[in-house]
Formats: structure tokens, C-alpha cells, sequence
């Protein structure tokens, strides 16, 4: 394979076989666990969630079982879920911790589903919770590095490769598949192009949105159609483009700063919850050769100093 070639060849399913990093899969753990740490164990939602729980919302959602979750038993595993987060952050008894993270944020978060219909938070994490629980996610900075003595020879950097793909390309699928539903089925896809959604939400959201508070009144007059409708466009282009990374790695940085900005500008008019979201999972973008415990990948031009001038090699 010459050297074209292995620079073409980087889609998802090539780059699983590449060398991995173990601190990147750490920042990744670290990054995933702070955000869970503020965001959903620290969080007052089901403090919200005990006012719901005797109000009409809790009859509406009546319908999604609660399975003998109780606001009492919903608080007790907030509890657990903030130590065992606490202990994955630090790298401490790390697989037990991640289990134990992973058991409390999808049942809390089950909770606060019944009586609010808002999941954000589940559909991101609970599949790189999940691959984190089965990933080999403590072998850098991490208490438990640090106190197991070397055993053996060093895995096959794969095994810390194959972990950051998959949780990146569900990443990735979410928003192709948010693209895909605004588009199908064809009468709700020519609905959205007018704007009259984001319209609506617009106007709805204005007297909460950072946009007011900032100017004291709206960017523009609310009631001209063609802005919403150009928002409408560049959000599905923006949510489609999201399957580049699949294909190639080579367009990363883009694709997340064009999701980031996506969010900002939903935050603008009044929706929050996003931005913060889809910056914890900017870690999954990042470059495993960026951290120095990385062999380049196939392809890569790199520099041989066994020579005094250099040598300019290719990867194999």
C-alpha cells in the first residue's frame, strides 16, 4: 500500500484498527464524569421533579412506568451516583465506579423522564457510559495506574482506539438521525423548511432567552420568515454533515465547531442544555497522536532521528 493510499484510507471502520491512546481514553472518562458530576448528581432537577410529582405532569406521564422508582429511592441513587462519579473521575476501583455511575445516571434519569418527558443528558451518555464500563479507561492518570505495579508487557494500543470510534460515531448518528427525522416523512420535511418551528419557539422562548436578557429585545423583527427559514436549512445541513467524521477523520475540528455553533444559536433563542452537552463530548474529537502516547497511524509522514539530518519515513 503506498503512501496515498494509507492517507485515504482513515473512515470509521479503518481507524478501529489503529493505535490508540490512553490518555486521550482517560481525558475522555475524566471530562464525561465532571460533566455528569455538575450536571445530573449535583443537579436540583429532582428537587423539580418532587413539585411535578403531585402536579398534572405526573398524570400525563403516568403512562411511561416507573418500575417501584420512588423520589426517595431517585435520590438515594443521585447519592451513589455522585460518589461513584467522584471515584471514576480520580481513577479509584474505576470499573466498579463507571458500573455503579452507569446503574444511577439511567435510573435517575428514568425518573426524571416520567414527569418531564426531558432526556438530553440520556441520549448522549448512556452509550459512552456504557463503552466506558467496558473499555480499558484507567490505564492513564488514574489512581489505580498509579497504584498497580506493571504486569507483563503493554496491551495492544487498539484496545484504546476502538472505544473513542464507537462512542464518536454515536455521537455522530445522533444528529444524523435528528437530520433524517426532520426531513421524513416528506409532508413534516417541507413543514420545517418554512421555519415555522423554530419560528414559534422563537417567540415562545424570547423573554428567556440570553438574546433578551443581553439587547432587551429581539436580533430582528420575529415576525420576517425568511431568517427561520434559513436557520431551518443550515440546522438539517449541519445535523447530516455530522456522518463526515465516519467517512473521514480529516474534517473533525469543523464538524464540531459547525455542532457547537448549532447549540449556541439554539441556546440563543431560549433553549439551554446543549451547549454544554456537546462541549464534554468534544473530547471524543480530539486527536489520540495529540497526547504522546500514540504510535502514528498508517499514512503519516514522520521524522526518523536516527540520522543526524533526519529521515522523512512512512508509517506502515
Amino acid at each position: 500500500m503506498n503512501g496515498r493510499d494509507a492517507l485515504r484510507r482513515d473512515s470509521f471502520f479503518d481507524r478501529l484498527h489503529w493505535s490508540g491512546s490512553a490518555r486521550h481514553l482517560a481525558v475522555i472518562r475524566i471530562v464525561v464524569g465532571l460533566h455528569l458530576l455538575q450536571w445530573v448528581f449535583r443537579s436540583d432537577y429532582l428537587a423539580y421533579v418532587d413539585e411535578m410529582s403531585a402536579g398534572s405532569a405526573a398524570r400525563y406521564w403516568s403512562v411511561i412506568p416507573a418500575y417501584g422508582m420512588t423520589a426517595s429511592v431517585a435520590h438515594s441513587l443521585q447519592w451513589i451516583g455522585f460518589v461513584a462519579c467522584s471515584m471514576m473521575i480520580v481513577g479509584l476501583c474505576t470499573r466498579v465506579a463507571t458500573v455503579l455511575t452507569t446503574a444511577s445516571f439511567l435510573l435517575t434519569n428514568h425518573f426524571y423522564y416520567i414527569y418531564t418527558g426531558n432526556h438530553d443528558d440520556w441520549l448522549y451518555f448512556n452509550f459512552i457510559l456504557l463503552t466506558l464500563c467496558c473499555a480499558r479507561c484507567a490505564d492513564a492518570w488514574s489512581l489505580d495506574a498509579w497504584w498497580r505495579s506493571p504486569r507483563g508487557s503493554r496491551p495492544n494500543s487498539q484496545v484504546y482506539r476502538w472505544p473513542v470510534e464507537v462512542m464518536l460515531a454515536w455521537f455522530c448518528l445522533l444528529y444524523v438521525e435528528a437530520g433524517i427525522a426532520k426531513l421524513f416523512p416528506l409532508e413534516h420535511g417541507m413543514a420545517w423548511f418554512t421555519g415555522g418551528t423554530i419560528q414559534s419557539v422563537a417567540i415562545a422562548r424570547l423573554l428567556d432567552s440570553p438574546v433578551y436578557w443581553w439587547f432587551g429585545q429581539a436580533l430582528f423583527d420575529y415576525r420576517l420568515q425568511w431568517p427561520f427559514v434559513l436557520m431551518a436549512s443550515v440546522s438539517v445541513l449541519i445535523e447530516l454533515s455530522a456522518v463526515i467524521p465516519l467517512i473521514t477523520g480529516r474534517w473533525n475540528g469543523l464538524i464540531f465547531a459547525a455542532v457547537m455553533a448549532l447549540h449556541i444559536g439554539i441556546y440563543s433563542v431560549g433553549v439551554p442544555g446543549f451547549p454544554q452537552i456537546a462541549l464534554a463530548c468534544g473530547c471524543l474529537f480530539l486527536r489520540p497522536e495529540w497526547f504522546g502516547d500514540c504510535s502514528p497511524h498508517p499514512g503519516t509522514v514522520v521524522r526518523d532521528r536516527s540520522e543526524s539530518d533526519g529521515v522523512l519515513r512512512l508509517a506502515a
